[in-house]
């Protein structure tokens, strides 16, 4: 004995302010998230650069620790307070730098990494060599 169901089914697309009032709402959506993105990014660098400051400032009020020649040898140059001084000055310089990479500020990278190098760094290359896998 065989049996047949037949299902009798019935689609209902909506009506046109349905769907209008759906693709608004995915519009805003859609819009809330890039304006989530956008303030994050922005929020990310207004901090970096307030970071930027403090640390330059930082640098400037210790700038007896920027000295590239005595910084090769800064284990004989500094000593005592001085030479913890200058190792908390070199990580912090250091630090930064990676912050900086790490944080991968988009169009501003190249530009502010180059100068980070240079003025983080530079100065500081041969404590970075000592410290590698510190």
């Amino acid at each position: 004995m065989a049996i047949n169901f037949i299902l009798a089914v019935e689609i209902q697309v909506g009506s046109v302010a349905q769907w209008v009032a759906a693709a608004v709402a995915l519009a805003g959506l859609i819009l809330a998230a890039f304006s989530a993105r956008w303030a994050a990014k922005q929020w990310r660098l207004q901090y970096f650069t307030k970071e930027w400051a403090a640390t330059i400032q930082f640098l400037f009020d210790h700038s007896e620790f920027l000295d590239e020649d005595k910084n090769r040898t800064y284990q004989t140059s500094y000593t005592g307070a001085d030479l913890a001084k200058y190792n908390l000055i070199a990580r912090l310089s250091i630090g930064y730098v990676d912050d900086l990479y790490h944080l991968s500020t988009g169009k501003y990278l190249s530009s502010w990494l180059r100068g980070s190098i240079r003025l983080f760094v530079a100065p500081h290359s041969q404590w970075f060599q000592d410290n590698q896998d510190s």
